[in-house]
């Protein structure tokens, strides 16, 4: 026989022999099942289960059959239970139902719908009828009535429920009786007819009887089956009289038990139902094995036949099980009937029995009963492993809560499974337990038990984010590293690690039990320790900027989640890394999918505990990404999350909201919680979160004014990062650490924390931080390109999180703008860095919209203005429609939807997105002139020359010199002509008169390169080459100077041009 065909016949429909066919009520069951739901109940011996069991064969039912029992209360051995029914009543699905473990029972209502729809789903073949049996056993104030009612609202077509009960429906059931759910099956339709009483008497070989006799059985027995069956056993021998009926009602049930039965029976028969009635189901080896009856399967067998109270189940091998008060018959009269010695011989050698045949429910049972503690201790701790793997914490709880105080005093091991048991409810008290075992152990010198508490503690400490403590617990792992087990190895190797890397990330040694703890992981084969010791190592290398090796950590990570053999819990905890990973990468997409998929994935299975990470880490990727709109419904749900929060999580969250509120400028809404978040971050005792809040209360000090504590603050994190090595960290430190110098007006100082922040993040590629403020990385990268640091990646950063200066930067030419139109000296458009090419009539009139668009200015241009200009001759609607159609291809044609506007009639192009080289030029020379204006110190003027000598630079010719046929554009071309021609005489009349005279030179070559009828600057050219004694190039410049005006103006040059030339003849 298998070990497991015992605890089968819990799912196994009874196998009854000789039963009466009660059509009556077989009937009434097939119009009961038009209903979903049919409730029975009656008294013991009612024949309830004889009923249901004979319909069931009679209508020849698909059917699963659970019968109930105390064990239930821990409704993980239900669901352990239901699991196995459904294999074993072959429905077909490739899945398997979802396993029950402790991470759902703190919030078992998700878990439960969701179960019930995919064993439902099982049930697809023809009509299914689903048998809870036994339905009083469980306590009234059971999860298990909560359990079946959600699985009671969930009954889908073509499937009844049929419960059976000694009493009525308990209070959690009674609203299914008010909605009209069940069917009820009470005493009075279960109570025997005269018809059904005759037919059983003849059934049972009695002939037919006198109507008086047949009457009065029926008057006396009211109709109950076991009172009826037991006074036809008596008939057999005896006549029918009337006077031992009242015997036969269930009260006296007992009574008529010991006269007419037990006492009749021969003694060894006695003594083997006494004896085996310890047992809730038995098999005849077992009952020999107690009894030591060579004879029991045939003693059981013809109690079977001879419908002696006794039920068989046909597994591997038949179980048998007494009717319910039958066995209550059997306990009492043992105790009666034993000497209290032996009566405990006989338990403990049941429960021996019990233990050997793996039915350790049972067993548990009985050692309560008569206070065997040493023997209960044996079983809890050779079983509590298991247990705790099938998810059944709650029944291990409750063996380990019967054992009297004097009994655990000292017992380490009980210590420890306690600690175990309340690690997913209460780690405070499982660090208690932890705690005290490990002290235990350690007396004891045991090495194994040891490791195990040592493990237990530091788990505990890391569940309840109270991470201060793991200081202690490392200072204790080196005192007895010695010691560690080798069969423990994997898990103490893991548990060290993430210790480390929460508390003492700097340790020199935490690679080596990193790469320990993951090859340890992969030699044992337990996969939970690899996950986890995987899961530290992303966390560890993405708060030390190391992304590479973090994601490839993450893709073993992601292998492991095609596993089936994978907890909800381990691929919630996976999905939440990735999510982390995603944000911190910028990969924005990624992470709002894997955070969405990871709160459905919870929702499905009920398991939440990692739902206030992925909440947080959507809500930091929404912050990071410029979305406040989602990121505050994820921070709302955050704050009204009914998980109990650790100091972790609590600083999260107070650290994601003041990152909000400095988006927002809501100073003193950040203030207060950079104070909480920092606060919580140092009860928590993890440096990396330590540092992270320290740089963001110092850019909450700044935003105050609060200068020096800012540096402080931003000290304090610089100095975690440098001890912890994080890359991450110091390039965090540097940026802000620039951010404030450019502030406070110090240039130098700002550029060079600029250029260290920007070398770490080429290096490593960063495009992202904890803190993403959006408008100050865009002021920064402006600042870095225009200083020419690091300008290829900073470009990559600008384009990868579409940067955009609230002032756009029009005066960086190599910013990386989406699109890029010149329009002087040339026409041309640059799109994402390559050049557009134009080609046929097609695009002609949309590039004609974007000049005009740009000559009229380029912020709100009437549509009638560019209508006058380019449909001048054409009729309003044409005009108008026309207008509609080449502003919808010119769109098309620079692919950017938001870089032309349209509202109320009026056309922008946006200069977030574009860059036009006119708007640059005249925003420098306008920066220049205003300069020019001002009290000039000789730093000024370096920076006034600089612009100055910049626009020239840009100045490359007229503007849309191939437009001239255009009149809308001549008044425009002109005026810049005219600035340019100006700041030209401006910064050569500097140099000349600031001694420089070769830099004169040069300024005026490069005006006449852009604009050779410029008279003035050929006289400043041969004055400045006259003073620098270089006669026959100012001679030269006459020359070239008469030859362009009388070429192309048909003119000689004016009368100071020839006073500077006859002055060159002369000297």
């Amino acid at each position: 026989m298998k070990p497991s065909s015992i605890s089968l016949a819990k799912i196994t429909r009874p196998i009854l022999a000789g039963i009466f066919p009660r059509e009556r009520l077989f009937r009434l069951l097939d119009r009961c099942r038009k209903r979903p739901i049919i409730w029975i109940s009656g008294p013991p011996g009612s024949g309830k289960t004889t009923l249901v069991s004979s319909y069931i064969e009679a209508r020849k039912l698909n059917n699963l059959w659970y019968r109930i029992d105390e064990g239930d209360d821990d409704v993980s051995m239900f669901f352990n239970y239901m699991n196995r029914a459904v294999k074993m009543a072959g429905q077909p699905k490739k899945s398997t139902l979802p396993h029950f473990t402790s991470e759902y029972l703190n919030n078992i209502f998700t878990f439960v719908p969701q179960y019930f729809e995919d064993f439902y789903s099982r049930f697809k073949k023809g009509p299914s009828v689903i048998v809870f049996d036994n339905y009083q056993r469980v306590r009234a104030q059971s999860l298990f009535h909560k359990v079946i009612n959600i699985g009671l609202s969930k009954i889908p077509e073509g499937i009844n429920i049929i419960i059976i009960s000694r009493s009525d429906m308990p209070p959690v059931l009674a609203r299914m009786r008010a909605n009209y759910l069940p069917e009820v099956i009470s005493w009075n339709e279960l109570r025997l007819t005269l018809e059904e009483l005759e037919g059983i008497v003849r059934m049972k070989g009695l002939g037919n009887q006198p109507r008086e006799i047949i009457q009065n059985l029926h008057d006396k027995t009211n109709g109950w089956v076991a009172g009826l069956v037991l006074m036809l056993e008596k008939a057999k021998t005896d006549n029918i009289e009337t006077q031992m009926l009242n015997m036969l009602m269930p009260d006296g049930i007992f009574d008529y038990f010991t006269t007419e039965i037990f006492d009749k029976m021969d003694s060894r028969i006695q003594d083997f139902l006494l004896k085996t009635a310890m047992f809730p189901r038995m098999t005849s080896r077992m009952a020999e094995s107690l009894t030591g009856n060579g004879k029991a399967d045939r003693i059981l067998t013809d109690l079977t036949r001879d419908n002696h109270f006794t039920e068989k189940y046909l597994q591997h091998e038949p179980v048998y099980q007494y009717q319910p008060l039958f066995r209550e018959f059997l306990l009492s009269c043992a105790k009666d009937s034993f000497t209290q010695d032996n009566l405990s011989r006989v338990q403990r050698r049941a429960a021996s029995i019990l233990i050997e045949f793996e039915l350790i429910d049972d067993a548990a049972g009985l050692l309560c009963e008569t206070c065997n503690w040493e023997e209960l201790v044996k079983l809890i701790l050779k079983h509590a492993q298991s247990l705790l793997a099938q998810g059944r914490t709650q029944t291990l709880e409750n063996w380990l809560a019967s054992l009297p105080a004097d009994i655990i005093e000292n017992n380490s091991w009980i210590f420890y499974w306690k600690g175990l048991c309340r690690l997913p409810f209460s780690s405070g008290e499982s660090l208690e337990y932890f705690e005290r075992a490990f002290h235990l152990f350690e007396a004891q010198q045991d090495m194994s038990g040891i490791c195990l508490a040592w493990s237990g503690a530091v788990e505990s400490i890391v569940y309840n984010s109270e991470l201060t403590r793991l200081d202690q617990w490392i200072s204790i792992f080196d005192e007895h590293n010695h010691v560690f087990k080798k069969e423990f190895e994997a898990r103490v190797a893991s548990c060290v690690f993430i210790a480390l890397v929460l508390s003492q990330p700097q340790h020199p040694e935490i690679d080596y039990w990193a790469e320990r703890a993951l090859s340890l992981s992969q030699k044992s084969g337990d996969i939970s320790i690899k996950i986890q010791t995987l899961l530290y190592m992303t966390w560890h290398n993405t708060f030390k900027g190391d992304f590479a090796k973090a994601a490839f950590v993450l893709d073993s990570l992601r292998e492991i989640t095609q596993l089936k053999t994978i907890t909800p819990l381990d691929l919630l905890k996976i999905k939440d890394m990735e999510a982390f990973y995603y944000w911190l990468t910028a990969k924005h997409e990624q992470c709002r999918k894997t955070v969405s998929d990871g709160l459905e994935l919870s929702r499905k299975t009920g398991v939440h505990i990692i739902d206030y990470f992925l909440l947080g880490h959507g809500a930091a990727n929404a912050l990071s990404m410029g979305d406040p709109a989602k990121s505050k419904r994820l921070l709302q749900k955050m704050a009204s999350s009914p998980v109990i929060l650790h100091v972790w999580e609590k600083s999260l969250y107070h650290f994601l909201v003041t990152w909000e509120a400095l988006l927002q400028q809501d100073l003193t809404k950040a203030l207060l919680h950079a104070e909480l978040a920092l606060k919580l971050a140092f009860d928590a005792g993890v440096p990396q979160i330590k540092a992270i809040c320290h740089i963001e209360k110092a850019h909450v000090m700044h935003e105050l004014r609060e200068h020096k504590k800012a540096d402080e603050h931003l000290e304090l994190a610089r100095n975690i990062g440098k001890v912890i090595k994080s890359q991450i960290i110091e390039f965090m430190c540097f940026l802000f650490d620039s951010q404030f110098a450019f502030d406070r007006g110090e240039e130098t100082s700002g550029t060079v924390s600029l250029q260290k922040a920007m070398a770490i993040g080429r290096r490593q590629r960063y495009v992202n931080t904890f803190i993403w403020l959006a408008p100050v990385m865009a002021r920064l990268c402006a600042k870095a390109i225009e200083a020419g640091i690091e300008v290829e990646y900073v470009q990559d950063i600008v384009k990868k999180r579409c940067l955009i200066p609230d002032i756009p930067p029009l005066h960086i030419e190599n910013w990386p703008w989406p699109l890029k139109i010149f329009t002087l000296g040339r026409f041309g458009l640059v799109k994402d860095g390559k050049p557009v090419r134009f080609s046929g009539k097609v695009q002609k009139k949309p590039l004609s919209m974007l000049k005009a668009l740009i000559t009229f200015g380029g912020r709100e241009v009437n549509e009638s203005q560019l209508i006058d200009a380019l449909w001048y001759d054409a009729d309003g609607d044409v005009a108008h429609k026309s207008f509609a159609t080449t502003l919808h291809r010119l769109r098309k044609l620079i692919g950017n939807e938001k870089a032309i506007q349209l509202r109320e009639g009026r056309v922008t192009l946006d200069h977030r997105y574009c860059w036009v080289d006119v708007w640059a030029f005249e925003r420098i020379l306008g920066q220049a002139d205003a300069a020019w204006k001002g009290m000039m110190s000789e730093k000024d003027m370096a920076q006034i020359i600089r612009l100055s000598e910049r626009a020239i630079e840009m100045y490359k010719g007229a503007f849309l010199a191939g437009e001239t046929d255009q009149p809308w554009t001549i008044s425009f071309r002109e005026r810049l002509r005219s600035k340019f021609l100006r700041n030209v005489g401006k910064v050569g009349f500097y140099w000349e008169h600031f001694g420089d005279l070769n830099k004169a030179v040069n300024c005026y070559l490069k005006g006449l390169e852009v604009d050779d009828l410029a008279e003035e600057f050929y006289q400043r050219l041969m004055i400045c080459y006259q003073r620098l004694g270089r006669r026959a190039e100012a001679l030269a410049t006459y020359n070239r100077c008469g030859h362009t005006l009388s070429a192309v103006l048909g003119v000689e040059p004016s009368l100071e041009t020839e006073v500077i030339y006859k002055s060159l003849l002369t000297g």
